[in-house]
């Protein structure tokens, strides 16, 4: 396979904003669609006639889609650049959005999610690849935070004005219909702007015939590789496990409303948004990623651990414990930056896809790892689960974080960061 035609990289900041600002657009809509399926999945569950069982495998079989798809896509960016992959991965997900809103069986919403979770695969890695390939490595941490705080802070502004309008009592039929259209849009501003890796970007001959497996063997032989993936799998996918499913569920079982778990989900995403641009800002300002990574997931850890173990809250300490710990999930995005000092250029599509992969696979472990907990404890319980079941089912959250915290002992920087 060859590897991508590269594009004259203009002097042009503006250009370079709009190239990374679609793709980020099409990451903000897949950071919404997921955490509605977290906010509709008791609608779905009641109108579909789901178990426990059944809607933790719904949300484990889209992350699982989702991550092994990553890879691929990763892959497909170097060898035929980001608007191409980018766009018909749009296409794929519009697709699986429709049949999500058409669907009256758990086999027709399990093909959705299959569909959707492969189409949205890309835009996560997508949005960094080209904040990569577009901004100088000074900046590329920056604009990594400011990727996952701007899907944060929209995510944010969506969530509430869905609450506050009432728009969840049209059913999860209409809402994922409007967004199913609204992807097909986002397809075509994709293929209109997108552009693919700058000349300057590029390390590696272009007729140079490479594999997938060498790309891999190469990335895997990188010890700092496997580091900064252990820091950003352990970090978001327990975030993705616990805010995208397991959070809305585990705030009604302390006798909060829907809407009000919902809002207290948005805490998370409200949090990060501080969180994430904050960790690029001082990863940039003190070169020293590693350190900065490591105050983060330490964070994490000890706030997720209150949260889970300790004592029962009301409300307005519930939202602001939720909001310090999106404050320190923001920090997950450091793994990206992390990991792109000590990868080839030629090798951050693959690079970058092979961290998201692992990280979406270990949070669809544990979404239907909580889900089965769930499960057995409602049996239990006569098809309750109770907040000491949530606090044993949550618990592999917490175990996931403390070996992130261990691993990010090891974490190194470069010398060589430039700003140009």
């Amino acid at each position: 396979m060859k590897k991508n035609v590269a594009y004259e990289r203009t002097s042009s900041s503006t250009r370079s904003v709009m190239i990374w600002g679609v793709g980020d657009i099409y990451f903000i809509v897949s950071v919404i669609i997921a955490i509605l399926f977290g906010m509709l999945s008791l609608d779905v569950q009641k109108q579909l006639h789901l178990t426990q069982t059944q809607l933790g495998m719904l949300g484990s079989v889209f992350f699982l889609c989702y991550g092994l798809a990553q890879l691929v896509g990763g892959r497909l960016m170097d060898s035929y650049g980001p608007r191409l992959t980018l766009t018909v991965s749009a296409l794929i997900t519009s697709s699986g959005l429709f049949i999500f809103s058409k669907a009256e069986s758990f086999t027709q919403i399990l093909l959705a999610q299959i569909l959707s979770g492969i189409g949205l695969s890309t835009s996560y890695i997508g949005a960094i690849f080209l904040a990569s390939a577009w901004f100088s490595p000074a900046r590329f941490a920056l604009i990594s935070g400011m990727t996952q705080m701007s899907a944060n802070l929209m995510a944010v502004i969506s969530i509430i004005g869905i609450v506050f309008s009432g728009a969840l009592l049209l059913g999860f039929q209409t809402i994922m219909s409007c967004l199913a259209v609204t992807v097909l849009c986002i397809a075509l501003l994709l293929f209109i702007v997108v552009r693919g890796v700058p000349l300057a970007q590029q390390n590696t001959p272009l007729n140079k015939k490479v594999t997938l497996w060498s790309d891999i063997y190469e990335l895997i032989s990188i010890p700092q590789f496997w580091l900064g993936t252990l820091y950003f799998s352990t970090s978001f996918g327990v975030l993705l496990a616990f805010s995208n499913l397991w959070n809305v569920p585990d705030q009604i079982s302390y006798g909060h409303s829907l809407q009000t778990a919902s809002i207290m989900t948005a805490m998370l995403p409200l949090g990060g948004t501080l969180g994430a641009t904050i960790s690029g800002w001082l990863m940039g300002l003190t070169k020293r990623g590693s350190r900065v990574a490591m105050f983060y997931i330490t964070g994490m850890f000890i706030v997720s651990a209150v949260l889970i173990y300790g004592p029962v809250l009301s409300s307005s300490p519930t939202f602001l414990l939720l909001a310090l710990l999106g404050f320190f999930f923001g920090g997950a995005i450091l793994g990206f930056p992390l990991v792109g000092q000590h990868i080839p250029a030629s090798l951050k599509g693959t690079g970058f896809g092979l961290i998201a992969t692992i990280a979406y696979l270990l949070s669809s472990l544990l979404q239907y790892f909580v889900g089965v907990l769930l499960g057995k404890s409602a049996v239990l319980q006569g098809g309750i689960a109770t907040i000491h079941d949530f606090k044993i089912a949550l618990s592999p959250l917490v175990i996931t974080l403390a070996i992130g915290c261990i691993g990010s002992l090891w974490l190194k920087d470069t010398k060589t960061i430039s700003n140009h």
